[in-house]
């Protein structure tokens, strides 16, 4: 794609710092990932993405509804008019990321929101590891809980059980998910 820069160099914001919106813009991510949040309801975020590198983010494309792109980590991004992009495509991407997020939080356990995020997460921001798929995109328990629409504590309780089942492990803040072991528990089922 020929797009138009805005700017001449990338920009960089800093983890949790919210990326500026306006009614042409669009960024290409170089490094880092994001997500956008809905801003509608003021008691709880609601996330309706995540996005990484090499990909395109834009606040403006869902028109019904207020739309806040958050930093998950730090991030350098390249400033894109929006009119150089397919805006089609932008919105097939964020449609379906919202419904799978969407889909994944109405599962009715705790456990099985997780594992769904998990595997979501593995084919999107997945590396292959011995011991399983590196989830390369770092997130917190609460980052986990906004995402599947529950509480940290849960999640914390519900990530220590499959810590100890081997279902997960964990590299540098980052979790490698064992697919291997949940297959054979279904299995067994």
């Amino acid at each position: 794609m020929n797009h138009r820069r805005l700017l001449t160099k990338s920009v960089n914001f800093s983890k949790r710092e919210q990326l500026p919106a306006g009614p042409n813009l669009a960024w290409r991510i170089d490094s880092g990932f994001v997500r956008a949040v809905s801003s509608e309801r003021l008691d709880r975020m609601i996330s309706l993405g995540i996005w990484g590198p090499e990909e395109y983010v834009s606040a403006t494309i869902p028109q019904h509804f207020s739309c806040k792109i958050e930093c998950l980590t730090d991030v350098t991004l390249e400033p894109i008019s929006l009119k150089s992009i397919d805006r089609n495509l932008l919105l097939l991407r964020y449609i379906k990321q919202t419904e799978t997020l969407l889909d994944i939080a109405l599962k009715r356990q705790v456990g099985d929101r997780i594992v769904a995020l998990f595997s979501w997460l593995s084919n999107q921001f997945g590396e292959s590891r011995d011991s399983g798929i590196l989830i390369t995109v770092p997130l917190t328990h609460q980052d986990i809980a906004d995402l599947i629409g529950t509480s940290r504590e849960a999640v914390t309780r519900f990530l220590r059980v499959m810590e100890e089942k081997q279902q997960i492990y964990f590299e540098d803040r980052l979790i490698i998910f064992n697919v291997s072991v949940l297959a054979k528990e279904k299995m067994e089922r």
